[in-house]
């Protein structure tokens, strides 16, 4: 009889990966930080293609199947719990457009190559599997992906996990105490280890991944090839597949004047114009995790034609109201702008969404510092670029809502929704959750962040 060993090839593929919302890996987002950092999206339009490699249960990509019902999606993951459980969630959501496929990433190899896809997306996978599956992800992507196409990379950075690397080595070595539950044994190693060592900058991490499940724990540590990468490194590895860096998907990561002051921003803009500039960007911010995109041949676009598409997007003022947008807006304290800006931001958004080119307009900046300031806003989400007036089928996310709700009901863990508003995926706090699940109990508040989220 075959064992998890003989298949899983060093994955951890005794637990079932922990669900989430990845905002960034929509289209929507990503066609946002690709215009800013000057390159052609992919998609025109709903009719588009998207496959996620390495797609757990699917969460993320059911959102986005729900949110873009003329667009197709594949999911492809070789756990077959994975699998049975999207299948599942997309049955009773009566979603006719994604697909999920039970495969190996070698198995890929051997299949007749699909219709290119637009996007592609993969989140954690990179950093958890062993080196000959990074090979057959690199050559399944450079078949797969069209030209002009965008690949999603989320995986763990190695700058930011410098100190704590030893807590990945932990959970992996630590035997199991008998009788012991899941990760007891490592996290009572961890534990042991802060209090008598006192190692330094370790133990912000360990505050965060121990509030975390085993589930995540399982594939984020426990994982037997689990290690975090330089980008210069997946750089290098991406390369047979045409692959090249185009733009980290978070936009206020293409912003240096929002993450860094003083010494640190000097240090990083001389390391960018030495070259070295997203290597000296992890330094700086001891990140531990990145999330990035990869062209294949994406066009750049000129000066005008950025400008022409930035003017049109649409913008609105988005003051925090779920309990998630308050923590976000907490993350970004640390570096606020300047006050004239977000008075002026304030004051011409104080009557309704517009587009972005109706900002720079109407604002008493110049039109450089207009459009810098609402960009900065946009990065730091105290201004959202939102979708247009949609008069397509509204109906596939209100049904897919309505099963979550019915699976929140019967105790089943919901990290997030899908926005018409935003056009995609929205992470959600527990509080957030229950406004969501039980509108007629929820506070004011919480209705109007649901309702501003297009629900």
């Amino acid at each position: 009889m075959a064992t998890s060993s003989d298949w899983s090839r060093g994955y951890q593929a005794r637990a079932a990966y922990f669900d989430t919302a990845q905002p960034n890996a929509a289209p929507a987002m990503m066609d946002i930080s690709l215009t800013v950092a000057g390159y052609r999206p992919p998609r025109d339009g709903d009719r588009f293609r998207y496959v996620e490699f390495g797609c757990g249960s699917a969460f993320n990509l059911i959102l986005l199947a729900a949110l873009h019902p003329g667009a197709k999606f594949l999911g492809v993951d070789f756990m077959p719990e994975h699998v049975a459980t999207a299948r599942a969630l997309i049955e009773d959501a009566g979603l006719d457009n994604i697909t999920i496929h039970e495969a190996a990433f070698g198995d890929l190899l051997c299949e007749k190559d699909p219709e290119p896809f637009d996007y592609a997306a993969l989140h954690g996978v990179w950093t958890w599997v062993a080196p000959e599956v990074q090979n057959e992800l690199v050559e399944v992507l450079g078949r797969w992906l069209k030209p002009g196409g965008i690949a999603y990379f989320g995986y763990a950075a190695a700058a930011g996990w410098a100190a704590p690397e030893p807590i990945r080595h932990l959970f992996r070595t630590v035997p199991k105490l008998a009788g012991a539950a899941g990760y007891d044994a490592a996290r009572t190693a961890v534990t042991q280890w802060l209090e008598a060592v006192e190692p330094p900058g370790v133990t912000k991490m360990w505050d965060l991944l121990s509030s975390l499940p085993d589930l995540y724990l399982a594939h984020d540590l426990g994982a037997e090839y689990g290690r975090p990468v330089w980008l210069s490194d997946l750089q290098t590895a991406l390369a047979p597949a045409k692959l090249t860096f185009a733009a980290p998907c978070d936009l206020a990561e293409q912003f240096d004047i929002l993450r860094f002051r003083d010494k640190v921003l000097t240090f990083v803009t001389e390391a960018a114009k030495a070259g070295w500039g997203e290597t000296a960007r992890d330094l700086a911010s001891k990140r531990s995790f990145r999330a990035d995109l990869f062209a294949r041949g994406a066009p750049q676009l000129s000066g005008a034609e950025r400008n022409r598409r930035l003017k049109a997007m649409t913008v609105a003022f988005w003051p925090p109201l779920l309990d998630e947008e308050h923590d976000v807006a907490q993350s970004r304290d640390d570096f606020p702008l300047t006050a004239d800006i977000n008075r002026e931001v304030s004051d011409v958004l104080s009557n309704g969404p517009m587009t972005l080119g109706e900002f720079v307009s109407k604002s008493g900046f110049d039109n450089r510092k207009a459009l810098q300031a609402i960009l900065l806003s946009v990065a730091r989400e105290q201004v959202r670029i939102v979708a247009p007036e949609h008069n397509g089928d509204a109906q596939p996310v209100a049904r897919l809502h309505q099963v979550l709700r019915a699976r929140h009901r019967d105790g089943i863990r919901l990290p997030g929704i899908a926005s018409p508003s935003l056009g995609c995926p929205v992470c959600l706090r527990p509080s957030d959750v229950r406004a969501f699940a039980e509108p007629d109990n929820a506070g004011t508040a919480h209705k109007a962040g649901l309702e501003r989220l297009g629900l």
